[in-house]
């Protein structure tokens, strides 16, 4: 990284905007592979329950409203 800055920063002085490139960046694969308590934990603690809970306050919000 700072090797293809100070080289850039060389290459616009000179204005050799030819010269000017960024190097690729290496990928690397990262695999998820969660437990079975974790699974369960985020379908019944996360998927489960924020839509309900979206769905009361909308409700509430809608009643507050209309009843105000």
């Amino acid at each position: 990284m700072n090797k293809d800055l100070v080289s850039n920063s060389f290459s616009q002085l000179a204005k050799d905007d030819n010269l000017i490139s960024i190097s690729p960046k290496e990928l690397t694969k990262t695999e998820i592979d969660p437990s079975q308590s974790k699974q369960a934990f985020f379908y019944f603690g996360i998927v489960i329950p924020l839509p309900i809970i979206m769905l009361i306050s909308a409700i509430v919000i809608w009643y507050r409203r209309r009843n105000a």
